[in-house]
C-alpha cells in the first residue's frame, strides 16, 4: 500500500534540546509532514538501536539538530554516538534510487549556552562530527522560534501543496488513524513503556466516546487486546467475558496526553499567517471555531423571551495554546493597548501560571480583566489580516448591519442561549443530568479535561464544554446584568459550572459570580463575535 504521509526523521541529541526539538515538530506538522524520532521510549521487548534504524528508514527526509553535545553511545558501534549512527542510516536511505534529504542545523557558537548543557568530555567527537554535516549544512540556528523558521523554510519546496491548508494531508492521516485507534492514543514520552499499555507515536487522538464496547475481567478490570487473546486462547469463551462500555472517567483518564503530536482539530490551537509575500510565516492566532447562533427568540433564565441578534461563539473555551499566542506576541499582553480603560489598579494583571499545562485544555487561572485584554488583541488581529469573511459558511454577511464588530466576551444572555437554546433546556444535552456529558464532580476526573471530550454533551448549535469543565467569563456585571461596560471593579458573571462542581451548578441557567480580578484553577473563558456592547 503506498504510503499516505511525508516522514521526517529528527535527530538530535534529546535531554538538551527539548524547546528545539517541539519547534521542530510543530514546524513539520504545520507543512502537512508527519514528525518521527525517538520521542518516546521503546515498549517491552523493542531495542531500542533496532527501532531507532526502521525509523530512519522509513522517512522521506532527515533533519538533523546538533548543538552541544555528542549523545548516546550504544555498544557495538565503534564509540559512535547513537546521533551520529542516525546520520549514517540516513545516508543510506534511499527513495526511488535516490537518497533521501539530510537537512542539517548547527547551533551557532556565538548563542549563550549553559554549561550543564554541554558534553564537554567529547569536545572532538562532536567538532568531528559537525565537520562531516557540514556538507548537508542548511543553516545555524539559535532560538527555538529562529529554528523553526529554518526548518520551515528548507521544508516547504518538500510540503504537499494544499491550496489554504498545508496541514491538510497530515489531518487526513490523523483521522484516518484516529477512526482505528479508537480513543486517546498518544501518551507522554515516558509512559509508553509503563503500565499494562503498550502504544507508540502513530496511535493518535479521538475525542471522548463512552460508547465504546471495551472487556472486562470478572472483578470489572478493563482488559487490554493481548490479555484478551492469551485468556480465549487458553479456552475462555466470549460469553465468560463481560462487554461493557467505558465510563466518563474511564475514558478521559485512559489516556489523557495529547501533547505529543499535538491536537489536530479545528479550533483548539492556533494557525500560522504568513506574510504576503508567502515568505516566512509572521504571526501564530488562535484558531477559532466558530459555531452560527440564529437570530430569534429564546427562553431566558425564569421563562422569559428574549430576542437576540445572529452572533458567533467559540465552539469551545480558549485552550492554554491560544492564550499562549498572546502572552508570546510581541504586540500582545505588554501592549498597553489592550488594558485601556480597565481599572487601573489591574491595568497588565499579571499572569498566573496555567494549572493544567497541556495545549488543548482550557486557558485556567484567567481573569476578567486578562480575557477582555485578549478579546482586544484578537479583534485587533482579525482587523489587520481581514479574517472576518472567513467566519461562516458565507462569511460574516447575517452581521453586516452596520454593527461594529468585535470579539469580545459574550453576554449573559448569548452565552445561555448557546447553552440551552430555544427552549429553554436544563443542560445544553437535555432536561435529565449525564455525567458522561460534561466534566464536573460526579464525572470524577479531578482535573480539567482536554476541550470537546464530550461530543454527546452539546446542542444543534454545536457549541461543547458549556457544562463543566472550567467557569466561563461573561460580559456583564452580575448585580446589574445590563451594565456591559469594561471600567470598574463590579462583580461579573460567571456560568456553565466547572470540574470540582457538582450538577447544579453546571445548569445551564446558573449564575455565578466573582471580582473581575480574580483568578482560581477552575477559571476559563471563551468568545464571542458580534456587535459592541456599551
Amino acid at each position: 500500500m503506498d504510503k499516505q504521509r511525508i516522514d521526517v526523521f529528527i535527530s538530535s541529541t534529546s535531554i538538551d534540546l527539548p524547546e528545539h526539538r517541539a519547534a521542530v515538530r510543530d514546524a513539520i506538522i504545520t507543512l502537512g509532514m508527519h514528525p518521527s524520532g525517538m520521542e518516546h521510549w521503546p515498549v517491552r521487548g523493542e531495542n531500542p538501536v533496532d527501532l531507532c534504524r526502521s525509523m530512519v528508514a522509513d522517512a522521506e527526509i532527515y533533519l538533523g539538530i546538533y548543538a552541544h553535545r555528542y549523545g548516546w553511545r550504544p555498544d557495538g558501534f565503534d564509540g559512535r554516538s547513537i546521533t551520529e549512527l542516525e546520520y549514517d542510516w540516513a545516508g543510506e536511505t534511499q527513495r526511488d534510487g535516490t537518497p533521501i534529504p539530510r537537512l542539517c542545523f548547527i547551533m551557532a557558537d556565538s548563542h549563550p549556552w549553559p554549561k550543564d548543557r554541554m558534553e564537554l568530555d567529547a569536545l572532538d567527537d562532536l567538532s568531528r562530527f559537525k565537520a562531516r554535516v557540514r556538507e548537508n549544512q542548511v543553516g545555524f540556528f539559535s532560538t527555538p522560534d529562529d529554528l523553526k523558521a529554518q526548518v520551515i523554510a528548507a521544508l516547504a519546496p518538500y510540503a504537499p501543496q494544499i491550496g489554504g491548508r498545508a496541514a491538510l494531508p497530515y489531518l487526513r492521516w490523523l483521522h484516518e488513524q484516529s477512526r482505528s485507534s479508537g480513543l486517546l492514543r498518544v501518551l507522554r514520552p515516558r509512559d509508553a513503556a509503563s503500565g499494562e499499555q503498550t502504544v507508540t507515536v502513530d496511535q493518535v487522538y479521538t475525542p471522548l466516546d463512552t460508547r465504546q464496547t471495551v472487556t472486562r475481567d470478572r472483578t470489572g478490570r478493563l482488559l487490554p487486546g493481548h490479555e484478551i487473546a492469551e485468556l480465549k486462547r487458553g479456552g475462555e469463551t466470549d460469553d465468560k467475558l463481560k462487554q461493557t462500555s467505558l465510563t466518563a472517567m474511564e475514558a478521559a483518564s485512559l489516556f489523557p496526553h495529547l501533547v505529543l503530536l499535538g491536537d489536530p482539530r479545528p479550533g483548539v490551537g492556533v494557525v500560522l499567517l504568513s506574510s504576503p509575500s508567502g515568505e516566512v510565516p509572521g504571526v501564530r492566532l488562535p484558531d477559532i471555531a466558530w459555531c452560527e447562533i440564529p437570530a430569534g427568540e429564546f427562553i431566558y433564565q425564569d421563562n422569559e423571551r428574549v430576542k437576540l441578534p445572529t452572533y458567533y461563539i467559540a465552539r469551545y473555551p480558549i485552550t492554554y495554546a491560544q492564550f499562549q499566542a498572546f502572552l508570546d506576541a510581541p504586540d500582545g499582553f505588554e501592549d498597553d493597548r489592550w488594558w485601556e480603560g480597565l481599572t487601573e489598579q489591574y491595568r497588565k494583571q499579571a499572569m498566573a501560571e496555567q494549572y493544567f499545562k497541556y495545549d488543548n485544555h482550557p486557558r485556567d487561572y484567567v481573569s476578567w480583566y486578562q480575557a477582555v485584554a485578549y478579546c482586544r488583541w484578537l479583534t485587533a488581529k482579525y482587523d489587520e489580516h481581514g479574517l472576518w469573511n472567513t467566519v461562516g459558511a458565507q462569511g460574516l454577511a447575517p452581521l453586516h448591519d452596520n454593527r461594529r464588530l468585535l470579539i469580545r466576551l459574550p453576554t449573559e444572555a448569548e452565552w445561555e442561549k448557546a447553552a440551552r437554546g430555544t427552549e429553554g433546556l436544563i443542560y445544553p444535552y437535555g432536561n435529565e443530568f449525564d455525567p458522561a456529558k460534561g466534566n464536573t464532580s460526579e464525572t470524577g476526573i479531578g482535573q480539567t479535561s482536554a476541550v470537546g471530550l464530550f461530543p454527546d454533551g452539546a446542542l444543534p448549535y454545536g457549541v461543547l464544554d458549556m457544562s463543566g469543565n472550567v467557569w466561563e467569563w461573561c460580559l456583564n456585571e452580575y448585580d446589574h446584568p445590563e451594565r456591559t461596560q469594561i471600567a470598574g471593579d463590579a462583580r461579573r458573571v460567571l456560568r456553565g459550572g466547572s470540574w470540582p462542581y457538582d450538577q447544579y451548578l453546571a445548569r445551564a441557567a446558573y449564575r455565578y459570580r466573582l471580582s473581575p480580578y480574580s483568578r482560581y484553577l477552575n477559571l476559563g473563558f471563551r468568545v464571542v463575535l458580534g456587535g459592541a456592547h456599551s
